[in-house]
């Protein structure tokens, strides 16, 4: 987009972000019910494990406008599928900012 406001331009940025998101979680998705199809049963899982996006930076970020936020971790989450990755990140994410709307409220 090359809108002359500057929140225009983020606003599009961020849609276009999102939509990329969308479209990448969709992917994932159909990948797991296809796995789950008869055709696809023999196909071994090929998606490389990977990291849990590091959360400590959303827990900071709360703290930071002085949200109290305890992070524990249970298990070991060094490598997990990226949709669940992604997906725990979000998890995260959007709690903190539900928290920090009811702060603000």
């Amino acid at each position: 987009m090359a809108a002359k406001d500057p929140q225009i331009r983020r606003a599009a940025e961020e849609l276009r972000t999102s939509g990329c998101e969308a479209l990448e979680e969709l992917r994932d998705l159909v990948g797991v019910l296809r796995r789950g199809s008869p055709e696809q049963q023999s196909v071994p899982d090929v998606s490389a494990p990977t990291e849990v996006p590091d959360l400590a930076e959303l827990v900071g970020q709360s703290e930071a406008v002085g949200v109290p936020v305890e992070f524990v971790v249970d298990g070991d989450p060094a490598m997990v599928s990226a949709a669940v990755g992604r997906t725990a990140y979000r998890v995260v994410r959007e709690a903190l900012t539900n928290v920090h709307k009811r702060l603000l409220a």
